[in-house]
């Protein structure tokens, strides 16, 4: 099962690589980013959509996987990401991995043979369904998979309180796909993660090929409603160099402190059991970036400027 697969350990002994999917995440926009694969950049050896992970690796030149690559067979655009799964020796084991694309970030350590998947988007919307489209020319049995997840802070980790899966197997021309997402919560989340596989996880035939391309969110709520007291919230000084304070009037207590980078990557989180905090933003290049601030009973975003 694919969610399985996502979300839990699994294991191919001696030919593939543990995967631990651990999808946590941010907080607040209202699309996916790159979501039409028309924007890609260097990352080391390989070329990798902008604003996507993948499970493209170079390990000190004794091993490589190129699993992800850019096609300009896309359904719309100029390109779109093609999937493989893909196989490599190493000290005379054969080592297997699925092409991988997420929102989050995809770290591998092969000492352990296991892989993270860790991190996400900002996002505070309700969507009905993701949609895209795909070609798949699987080897054997093997299908491909997308898992979309939604979290929310529950104050010591995220829940997942929305999901939605699509797997299919061969597709040999472009054709619509749909994630329906169902909801177990009446909250908003505040992050999001999209994973989306060239193979299932107890097949991982080498081969087997998925191009995606122009994926939407659909339907449901498009924000966040903020609570009336809201506005107790407090960040100075704006623009801030050095250090940040946060602050919570009305006796509320801080619970936790998250900063993103304007595209919604986390890079900062700090648990706080207080009204009040300073968050040292000393090292972090000058921009915008968006702070969520998560109290006992709420959680508000903000855009701030660092100098």
């Amino acid at each position: 099962m694919f969610n399985d697969y996502i979300c839990t350990n699994y294991v191919i002994m001696r030919h593939s690589i543990f995967i631990f999917f651990l999808l946590v995440s941010s907080q607040i926009f209202a699309q996916i980013p790159n979501a039409d694969f028309e924007q890609w950049e260097t990352d080391g050896d390989f070329q990798n959509p902008t604003n996507w992970d993948t499970s493209n690796r170079n390990f000190f030149g004794i091993i490589s996987f190129t699993t992800v690559t850019k096609e300009t067979s896309a359904y719309s655009g100029s390109y779109c990401p093609k999937l493989e799964t893909v196989e490599a020796a190493s000290g005379g084991q054969t080592v297997k991995v699925a092409g991988i694309l997420t929102l989050g970030s995809f770290d591998v350590d092969l000492a352990t043979q296991s892989a993270v998947i860790s991190g996400g988007i900002s996002y505070t919307a309700r969507p009905e369904k993701l949609r895209g489209y795909y070609k798949y020319l699987p080897q054997g049995i093997d299908s491909c998979g997308v898992v979309v997840n939604f979290y929310k802070w529950n104050g010591s980790s995220s829940d997942i309180i929305g999901q939605g899966q699509f797997v299919s197997g061969i597709a040999s021309d472009w054709t619509l796909f749909e994630c329906p997402i169902s909801f177990s919560s009446q909250e908003n989340p505040d992050s999001m993660n999209i994973v989306i596989s060239s193979s299932d996880t107890s097949i991982f035939n080498v081969g087997s090929t998925l191009w995606v391309d122009s994926l939407t969110l659909t339907g449901g709520t498009a924000s966040v409603g903020q609570k009336e007291n809201s506005s107790l919230l407090n960040l100075f000084p704006q623009p801030a160099e050095n250090i940040l304070n946060v602050s919570l009037g009305n006796n509320q207590k801080i619970q936790r402190v998250v900063l993103y980078s304007i595209i919604g990557n986390m890079i900062k989180a700090k648990e706080v059991d207080a009204g009040f905090t300073k968050i040292d933003v000393g090292d972090f290049p000058p921009g915008v970036y968006i702070i969520q601030v998560d109290a006992e009973d709420q959680t508000q975003t903000r855009r701030i400027v660092i100098n």
